[in-house]
């Protein structure tokens, strides 16, 4: 299921990341790990995030950190994350292009390989 990585190498690369979770699946996201840490939900304009961070964010067709589910025999390497500078039509034929699937892919996660700078932060945080 890796490709180009071991477990530890994947899960260090996992921890780089910054994950980004809509409205509608924060909740239930939160709940997964929230008994363990404590958590802080912030609420990001994701126009604004886009514009000053889009070459450091990256879109994935599945949670790729989890191997549950559906998601559990789905290949898993760098290749997997699309930029978003690189466009939508480049990330919906990602895996087709590699054999791996037959149909376009949707976004299922979206993250960043950067932290978001403090001053970015204060542009970007919506007051809930």
């Amino acid at each position: 299921m890796l490709d180009g990585h071991d477990p530890t190498s994947w899960a260090a690369q996992l921890d780089r990341r910054v994950f980004l979770w809509p409205h509608h699946k924060v909740k239930r996201f939160a709940a997964s790990f929230g008994r363990h840490v404590d958590t802080r939900v912030l609420w990001l304009d994701p126009v604004r995030l886009a514009a000053a961070m889009g070459d450091q964010i990256d879109l994935s067709p599945l949670n790729s950190g989890s191997f549950e589910q559906g998601a559990s025999k789905a290949v898993r390497g760098d290749w997997l994350y699309v930029p978003l500078s690189a466009g939508l039509d480049s990330f919906r034929t990602n895996r087709q292009s590699r054999g791996l699937k037959a149909t376009k892919d949707v976004v299922r996660e979206v993250s960043l390989r950067a932290p978001i700078p403090p001053d970015l932060l204060r542009e970007v945080l919506i007051d809930d």
